[in-house]
């Protein structure tokens, strides 16, 4: 993420020729001794982040109950709610009562049913264990004693858990040594809930539920489990916890929306705090939230299905710093609490409700949230009580992002643009502090909490890769189990050559780079720049070509990376047009992105043509409803063309104001031409059957009626010559 300084306020665009430099330099080899960011710990030729049991050789992975616990370390491999003995409810056992004796507890890992075993002792004599059976075997986790103790004595309860594998113990004395009862209650084999599966089987016992479901695979059944995408069942207690995801599809097939809470729609001006605070608009100040929030995107959910895309990019929804650092107002980027939504846009319901209302619509749509992690806000502990976390932030070295030296109270720190850039691998070892905060409860926390389908995460570059290489990794063992088809999706600019603990940006994403980080995909802002240049400046299409032929071959598959007709939201596409042929333009930038082999990322107002900034103008009337069903046509030959997400990429020919390409899979056919100049009745010959593209005939889908595209030749001499309007894009099935 680029910004100004104290935050990452203005998104701004980088040179064609600043970008063609950086992807010369790229392309030279970047060699690392192998490492084990991903080791295979049993030696079965299976990583751990994806082996299903990493502590027992099982290259074969048969897991024949299907519950994400190998066979080779299953204790019941042929049942599906048990796969280790269970584990002690710990100090979980509560006493309540006067005349009777109320007992709870809470059940512990796979413990799904319990025993309670009672004791007595003299208070005056020393302690000695002398339980016995009282509940045998209940799926309850409470029970009442109306029995008396004798004269002068006292009962004593312990509890443990069971399952068809074993009994836990009944917790541990003060010198940490596990008590097992000398003589345990009968397991029995009761179905307690009628639904052919005993008890000491059943993730769910006292809920009928013949198939055992389990979604989030933590051995409790959908039928009675509260948090179903949660499998730390709401360890934070705060009462949200993950029950939906969204639709499942191949990365290549994404189309994203990108979502700004402040700026899309103000529906709740009662959290408009910062508005009224620094009186916003001000001259004083410069970025601020600007009222939108995230009731504006619950009203508008309609609104963004209907746009036909299939994911939303929600900016940082976190807490954010509230003062201005020099004359900058946070916005996202300068975060005091990731566990918390920022109090100008709501609330952590609210968020949840956002996400589950895109997950249940119709469409369903995906959500990926922004995640700024590579600095601290000014206003965050970290910074706010230096010496409660020393060497949070990354102590300044020989290679740094900053210019200078941030002074902490324990001594000089890296920045960016004076915020400070934490210190990501501290605690790697002990999945602690920094490191721990960051993987446990943030990255792996924003799924179980809210359902996250994926995280962009910001400035990367900014990170020591290896925090990638081990974070994602550890990530995928502990969240892929119940939710395989999570996305990462990286940010990274570079502005110059690599410090020796940076990788270029293959190396974030190809499979058989040794930093295992293998993200779903990263921004081409080679594109995005050359996007604008070329079709709302009219520069030259050469850079274009080249930059786009230069990224392929250094991906493994290009088209996991992304690009759109914006930067962020400085200098916007159509505030760089400098004639009156903005909408047309657009159209052509549009055109190119959705069938270019790249994800395409459209921001708010691409849709209508419409460069705005205030929240609510983007449904106020008096829009371009003409270019909006447009847009929504454009979307749909995306999503109706597997060519376009999937397909081979060729280029068909190309001059300094005119772009064709040909995309292929199987039989769908795409031809995409695209005349960027004011010339009418121009005419461009496409050697298509040199390039191995034949047609019978060939469909305008922005027009049917079109009958200016004549095929001449057959075989490797066919050609198709396109007559075309001035700024006309035609994107031409070939069948």
């Amino acid at each position: 993420m680029a910004g100004k300084i104290g935050e990452h306020l203005d998104r701004w665009p980088l040179p064609g020729a600043l970008l063609l430099v950086m992807l010369l330099f790229l392309s030279v080899s970047h060699s690392r001794a192998a490492s084990p960011f991903d080791p295979d710990t049993d030696g079965d030729g299976v990583a751990d982040s994806t082996d299903n049991c990493p502590l027992v050789p099982n290259a074969d992975q048969a897991d024949s109950d299907l519950d994400k616990s190998g066979d080779s370390c299953d204790c019941a491999p042929l049942k599906p709610g048990v796969s280790a003995a269970a584990s002690p409810v710990g100090a979980s056992v509560r006493l309540q009562g006067n005349s009777a004796t109320a007992i709870t507890w809470a059940q512990g890992a796979q413990g799904h049913v319990s025993s309670v075993y009672r004791g007595h002792r003299d208070p005056g004599q020393p302690w000695s264990y002398n339980e016995t059976c009282f509940v045998a075997a209940t799926p309850a986790t409470a029970a009442v004693d109306s029995s008396i103790p004798a004269p002068g004595q006292l009962f004593y309860y312990l509890v443990s858990g069971l399952n068809s594998c074993g009994e836990s113990s009944n917790g541990a004395d003060s010198q940490g040594i596990e008590h097992f009862p000398a003589s345990a209650c009968p397991a029995g084999y009761a179905d307690s809930d009628g639904d052919g599966v005993a008890d000491l089987d059943d993730n769910c016992p006292s809920t009928a539920n013949i198939g055992l479901a389990d979604s989030d695979h933590d051995f409790i059944g959908d039928a009675c489990d509260t948090c179903l995408l949660d499998p730390s069942n709401d360890a934070d207690g705060d009462g949200i916890c993950a029950t939906t995801e969204g639709p499942q599809f191949p990365w290549d097939e994404t189309m994203v929306y990108v979502l700004i809470e402040d700026k899309f729609d103000d529906a709740d001006p009662g959290n408009d705090y910062m508005i009224q605070e620094f009186n916003l608009p001000n001259p004083s100040y410069s970025g601020g939230y600007r009222g939108g929030d995230l009731q504006g995107v619950l009203d508008h959910l309609d609104y963004l299905r209907s746009l036909g895309l299939n994911t939303i990019l929600l900016y940082p929804p976190f807490a954010n710093d509230r003062e201005p650092f020099f004359q900058y107002l946070a916005s996202g980027y300068r975060v005091t609490d990731w566990q918390d939504v920022d109090r100008n846009l709501g609330t952590k319901a609210q968020l949840k409700s956002v996400v589950d209302s895109l997950h249940s619509g119709s469409p369903a749509m995906r959500l990926i949230i922004d995640l700024p992690i590579g600095m601290s806000g000014q206003e965050n502990p970290w910074n706010t009580e230096q010496l409660s976390y020393v060497d949070y932030f990354r102590p300044w070295g020989t290679e740094n992002i900053g210019d200078s030296p941030d002074m902490t109270a324990y001594g000089p720190v890296d920045n960016s643009y004076g915020m400070p850039i934490n210190n990501h691998l501290k605690g790697r070892e002990t999945r602690s502090e920094v490191y721990g905060h960051f993987l446990d409860r943030v990255m792996i926390w924003l799924p179980e909490e809210y359902g996250a389908d994926g995280l962009r995460y910001d400035s990367v570059q900014n990170f020591y890769s290896d925090f990638w290489s081990y974070s994602l990794n550890q990530f995928r063992k502990d969240v892929n189990r119940f939710r395989p088809d999570f996305d990462h999706f990286g940010e990274m600019i570079w502005l110059g050559p690599l410090y020796s603990w940076q990788l270029p940006d293959p190396d974030y994403v190809n499979s058989a780079s040794s930093s295992r980080i293998r993200m779903n995909g990263i921004y081409d802002f080679a594109m995005i720049s050359d996007i604008k240049n070329v079709f709302a400046k009219s520069q030259n299409t050469q850079l274009l070509v080249f930059n786009h032929d230069s990224k392929n071959a250094q991906f493994e598959d290009p088209k996991a990376l992304s690009a759109s007709v914006d930067n962020y939201e400085s200098d916007t596409f159509l505030a760089a047009v400098p004639d009156g042929n903005g909408k047309a333009r657009l159209k052509l930038a549009l055109s190119f992105l959705f069938s270019v082999d790249r994800i395409p990322f459209v921001y708010s107002g691409n849709e209508y043509a419409m460069d705005y900034s205030q929240p609510g103008a983007l449904f106020q009337p008096g829009q371009d409803e003409q270019f909006h069903q447009w847009f929504k046509n454009l979307v749909q030959i995306r999503k109706s063309h597997s060519s376009l997400t999937h397909g081979s990429f060729t280029w068909l020919t190309n001059n300094p104001s005119y772009l064709s390409f040909g995309r292929v899979q199987g039989s769908d056919k795409i031809i995409t031409a695209l005349n960027i100049s004011s010339i009418a009745d121009r005419q461009q010959k496409l050697p298509i059957g040199s390039k191995g593209i034949n047609c019978s005939s060939v469909t305008n889908l922005f027009d049917s009626s079109d009958q200016r595209n004549k095929l001449t030749g057959s075989g490797a001499n066919q050609t198709l010559t396109v007559t075309h309007n001035p700024w006309e894009a035609k994107i031409l099935l070939c069948q």
